[in-house]
Formats: C-alpha cells, sequence, structure tokens
C-alpha cells in the first residue's frame, strides 16, 4: 500500500482495480489509469461439438485457484449418478503439496478429472473450442481465461466475484456461483451434462 501512495501513477487492468486502489489507499481517481487486457480478435472461430460433456480449468495450483471446489462437486455429482463429463485441468498432480491432494482425491473417489499438465496455444485453443470453462478462483485481476473463453464462444461458470462480472459483462452465457458452495458449482455443471 505504501509504495501504491508514494507512485506517480498507477496503472491497473480492471475498474473493480481501480476502486480497491483507491478504497484502500486513499489515492485520487486521476492518478491511477486503467489498461485493460485485450486478447487477439478470432475471426468466426466454430464450436465443436462433443458427444461427451468437457469442462476445462486453465489452472496453476495456487490456493486461491480453488481446484479442490471443482473436485467436490464432482463428488456430489457422482454422489447423484451423474458421470457422462469430464474434466480437463492443466497441471499434472506433481508441482506441490495441493496439487498431490487433488491427484490423491481424483483417484480415491474415481473422479472423470483429468490432470493433463501445461498445454501449448493450439491445446488451448481446441480446449476452448469443445468445452465449457470452468472458473472458480477467487482471486484475479482480470482472469485471462473468461476473455479467451469468451472469444471462442465458450460458456463459462465462474466464481462470483468483482474481476468475473467486468470481464464477462453482457457475455450471455457467463453463469455465477459463490466460490466456496460445491452444491452451487455441481448444481451449475449438471445444467450443462443434462
Amino acid at each position: 500500500y505504501s509504495s501504491l501512495k508514494q507512485a506517480d501513477r498507477v496503472i491497473v487492468q480492471t475498474q473493480w482495480m481501480k476502486q480497491e486502489v483507491i478504497e484502500r489507499c486513499c489515492i485520487n481517481d486521476d492518478k491511477i489509469e486503467v489498461k485493460e487486457v485485450k486478447v487477439k480478435q478470432r475471426s468466426c472461430v466454430p464450436r465443436q461439438r462433443m458427444e461427451q460433456i468437457l469442462f476445462f480449468y486453465p489452472a496453476t495450483t495456487f490456493k486461491f485457484k480453488n481446484c479442490e471446489i471443482i473436485i467436490k462437486a464432482c463428488k456430489l455429482l457422482k454422489e447423484k449418478g451423474i458421470e457422462n463429463y469430464k474434466v480437463i485441468i492443466t497441471f499434472t498432480g506433481n508441482e506441490n503439496r495441493l496439487a498431490g491432494s487433488v491427484a490423491r482425491s481424483i483417484r480415491a473417489y474415481d473422479l472423470p478429472v483429468e490432470l493433463v499438465g501445461r498445454l501449448n496455444r493450439e491445446q488451448m485453443e481446441s480446449m476452448y473450442k469443445r468445452s465449457i470453462l470452468l472458473f472458480p478462483s477467487y482471486l484475479e485481476t482480470v482472469g485471462l481465461p473468461l476473455l479467451e473463453a469468451k472469444e471462442f464462444g465458450a460458456a463459462v461458470i465462474a466464481a462470483d466475484c468483482k474481476y468475473a462480472h467486468e470481464v464477462l459483462d453482457r457475455y450471455e452465457s457467463a453463469f455465477y456461483f459463490h466460490y466456496e458452495d460445491a452444491a452451487a458449482l455441481a448444481d451449475k455443471m449438471r445444467g450443462f451434462i443434462e
């Protein structure tokens, strides 16, 4: 906070972040500039239809990425006999203790979740074309995958947080759940599966 207060100019990526800086640091509005993140415009990207519903979460293994809520939601779906879907997450399970815990839970409950590791640009684009983005992270400045999913016309199930509402503003294929509510996430997922 002290470095922000001392800065001649502050650049942030979103309006919600600007408001947070103003409120938390008591900085004048005119000292803060918003530089929105842009993603490459894609012309007419056809969505690919899949027989099995595919959910996708491009994530790292930080706690705030909230991968555990996906595991809890998948367990709830399994308890209801719903298994005709797949979740792809972009870490391997070997990165740290949290990733290992997620991987063990997937195996222990035999969940339809695959940890695939890092994907290149073409693989990411392929995922966006044929999946529904899950984005349960509760701490982001922008959430770049939200912007990318919009460009591909993918449906998005996101944490009901300020960053997500700003990025997905007026996007008709955006659905929200409280980031701690596994049952709400399971219900959103079930809506797509059924």
